[in-house]
């Protein structure tokens, strides 16, 4: 959202607050953040101050009504960004899987967000950890290459972003209960030479 947005918010429910309404219509027009506000705000800003109030009470009504818009607007601008955020982080995700050096600092440094907030923000969204969602994805591409061709482990596992065929056994058998040969071979697929390449991928630990 950026300093100037957060600024904004927390000026405006100040000003929001109840307080004495002709201070408060003096202190919204003065105020050094009105000059940066978004076109329609200050569209609003100068037809309400073109309107004419019958009492005191209805000013105040009215100008703390616009400074409430003011913060609803900007949040739904914040929540719109977050989602465009999550959308760039899933796609980023989906180009770069088969990158081995892929990181979460990386994808941070890509979306122009720090590491931590990226973090919390896609685990908040998803419910899943960020590296264990590209994790994820690894998986379900293996699995389709196990399937569909008839590619060695170690060539499935570099072409999937991994680099120790080793630790992809393990980690294939804990989510799917089976290593992936015994995966490969109960859907039919591979040649049977194919499917013989353990020694050196783990098989045979």
């Amino acid at each position: 959202m950026g300093h100037t947005g957060i600024a904004w918010i927390r000026s405006w429910r100040q000003l929001a607050a109840p307080k004495n309404p002709m201070a408060l219509a003096v202190g919204v027009v003065k105020h050094p953040l009105t000059k940066d506000l978004p076109r329609e705000a200050a569209a609003s800003l100068t037809k309400l101050f073109a309107t004419r109030f019958e009492t005191i009470a209805e000013l105040q009504t009215a100008v703390i009504g616009f400074c409430r818009g003011v913060c609803d607007d900007i949040a739904s601008r914040k929540e719109s960004k977050n989602a465009g955020l999550l959308e760039q982080a899933l796609a980023y995700i989906d180009g770069h899987y088969t990158d081995a050096g892929l990181s979460s600092e990386g994808i941070a440094d890509t979306l122009g967000v720090s590491r931590s907030y990226l973090s919390r923000y896609f685990k908040d969204q998803t419910g899943i950890p960020l590296m264990q969602y590209v994790d994820g994805i690894r998986m379900t591409k293996a699995k389709e290459l196990l399937i569909r061709t008839d590619l060695k482990i170690k060539e499935i596992v570099e072409q999937v972003g991994l680099t120790d065929p080793n630790n992809f056994f393990r980690k294939f058998k804990k989510r799917e209960g089976v290593t992936p040969l015994e995966y490969r071979s109960a859907r039919g697929s591979g040649r049977e030479g194919a499917s013989g390449d353990g020694a050196g991928t783990g098989q045979g630990g």
